[in-house]
């Protein structure tokens, strides 16, 4: 029997929430896409580059909830791709966590170099 990757085994749930994604590595690849679905183990996006499996990343999704007193959210979630099919892209999570929408373009404050790292 084949094993099944996590994209194919956990319940995902339908939404769709533009969202901007960054790549690691010497060819570090930016760009932005439309999550298709998600969990809190993987992610489905539609992307705007072909990117391969194998690849970490860095996914920075616009949250639709607010704090109550108003502050938007971005959901930051980092793992790496599993499946990649045109340019429709699985990515398995290792981590993710909600951080304060201060910056348009999504990215931190720091910089815009987001560091990938495989803490959980």
């Amino acid at each position: 029997m084949a094993k099944r990757s996590l994209s194919e085994t956990c319940t995902k749930y339908p939404i769709q929430l533009p969202m901007q994604y960054q790549t690691s590595g010497v060819r570090s690849v930016k760009g932005s896409g439309q999550t298709i679905s998600m969990n809190s183990k993987t992610v489905r996006f539609i992307s705007d580059h072909d990117l391969r499996a194998g690849l970490e990343v860095c996914l920075v999704i616009s949250w639709p909830a607010y704090l109550p007193d108003g502050t938007a959210l971005n959901l930051f979630m980092f793992g790496s791709i599993e499946r990649s099919l045109s340019l429709e892209v699985d990515v398995g999570i290792s981590r993710y966590e909600f951080r304060t929408r201060g910056n348009p373009d999504g990215w931190s404050a720091r910089g815009g170099t987001v560091e990938l790292n495989r803490t959980i």
